[in-house]
C-alpha cells in the first residue's frame, strides 16, 4: 500500500504545481521574462531535438528531468514572493474544493480508453503488416 500512497501524493503534488504555475502565469504582476522563463524547461522536453536522445533508455529520459527540475527550481526562485504566496493560496483554496472521487472515475475512464486505442492500434499494424 505504500506504492500507492506515493503515487496519491505524487499526483497530487504535479496537479497543485501545475495548477500553481498556472496561476502564476495568468497573474498580471509577473514579468514578461518569467514567462518565457516558465516555458523554457517544457519546451526542452517537448522539443525532438535533446543534448541525449530519448532513445537511450536511462540517459534520454535523465536529461529531461534534470531539465525540468532545475529549471523550475531557478523559476520559483526569481519569482516575486508576494506573487507565489498569493497564487499558493489560490491554488490551495481551488483544489480543496474539488471532488476526488469524480477525479479518480476520469482517470479510470481515460486509462481504459487509452489501453483500447493501443491495443486497437497494435491490432490494426500487426494486420497491416
Amino acid at each position: 500500500m505504500k506504492v500507492i500512497e506515493k503515487g496519491k501524493q505524487l499526483f497530487q503534488w504535479i496537479l497543485r504545481n501545475g495548477y500553481l504555475l498556472y496561476l502564476i502565469v495568468r497573474n498580471p504582476k509577473i514579468p514578461w521574462y518569467i514567462r518565457l522563463v516558465m516555458f523554457v524547461p517544457l519546451a526542452y522536453v517537448l522539443f525532438p531535438m535533446d543534448i541525449i536522445s530519448d532513445f537511450l533508455p536511462f540517459l534520454g529520459q535523465l536529461d529531461d528531468f534534470v531539465v525540468l527540475r532545475y529549471g523550475y527550481l531557478v523559476l520559483f526562485k526569481i519569482i516575486p514572493p508576494m506573487v507565489l504566496e498569493e497564487s499558493r493560496k489560490r491554488a490551495e483554496t481551488k483544489l480543496s474544493q474539488i471532488n476526488w472521487k469524480k477525479v479518480k472515475r476520469t482517470i479510470v475512464i481515460v486509462s481504459i480508453c487509452l489501453v483500447f486505442t493501443l491495443v486497437g492500434s497494435i491490432y490494426v499494424l500487426t494486420r497491416l503488416g
